[in-house]
Parts: structure tokens; sequence; C-alpha cells
């Protein structure tokens, strides 16, 4: 059993690091967007999570509902979920959470899936989903930043 522990336990230890690097990437785009921050923040967290969301893996759909928070907070259409009762709905949604936090200086988005099988996903124990699904959708938006940021010191475009 130790070896699913620790597997998962990996799992997330990465997908925090890819998180990680989307910030640094993130806090660089910020910097060269005349967007501004508020919406430079909720146009890329929504893109994060429906990306994380579309792969999350479906079997009754409370995994997936577990983001549904994450969308209200940023005023977002949840995409739809097949497979989902009402009953598998409430109890992912009260396994979420999301905050998100806008003053002058900062802006925060914390989205959160607590279902508690959650790590063994990303370790790739679910034959519905690769493993790592959310480490990688962040390493792919980081990329996207990166790319953003380089057209943005190239070409002046925002």
């Amino acid at each position: 059993m130790a070896g699913l522990a620790g597997k998962a336990k990996d799992a997330i230890a990465d997908a925090e690091a890819s998180a990680m690097r989307v910030n640094q990437a993130l806090d660089r785009y910020l910097r060269s967007s005349i967007l501004g921050v508020q919406q430079v923040l909720v146009n890329r967290a929504g893109a994060i999570l429906r990306d994380v969301a579309l792969r999350s893996p479906v079997d009754t759909g409370r995994f997936r509902a577990a983001w549904g928070p994450g969308f209200e907070a940023l005023g977002m259409p949840e995409p739809p979920i097949s497979k989902l009762t009402l009953a598998a709905a409430m109890e992912g949604r009260r396994n979420g959470s999301a905050s998100v936090t806008m003053t002058d200086e900062k802006a925060e988005a914390i989205i959160t899936n607590g279902v508690s099988y959650g790590p063994f996903l990303e370790a790739g124990f679910s034959p519905q989903a690769p493993s790592g699904f959310v480490r990688r959708t962040l390493d792919e938006h980081a990329a996207r930043l990166m790319d953003d940021i380089r057209r943005v010191e190239v070409d002046g475009v925002r």
C-alpha cells in the first residue's frame, strides 16, 4: 500500500512544482500586459481550470463536480459532465473550494479539488485519465504564457 501512497504523493509534488512554474510565468506575463492584472488572472485561471476539468476522469462525476466552486468563483460557466447524478454533483461540490482575491497589488485564485482519491487519479491509477493530467495541463499553460511573453518582448503585442 505504501507504493500507491508514495506514487500519489509524488504526483501531487510534481503538480505543485508545475503550479509554481505557472505562477512564475503568470507573474512575468502580468508585468508585460496592458489588460490589467485582474482580467489576465480571471482569463488564465479560467482557461487552466477548464482544461483540468475537461481532462478529469469521469466515473460518477463527483471528482469533476468538485471543480465547480472554482468556476463559480471566477464567474465562468462549468463544462457539462456526462453520467453525473444529483447525489454525485452535491458530494463533489462539497469537496471543492475556491477563493479569488483581487487587490490593487495582488490577484490570486486558489481552486482546490478535495475529493480524497484525487491524488491517486493524478498518479495515474485510473484507466480514464493519464498520469499527471493536472501537472501536464499546468505545464502546457506555463509554456503558453512564456510564448505570449516572448511575443510581447519581440513584437510589443499584448
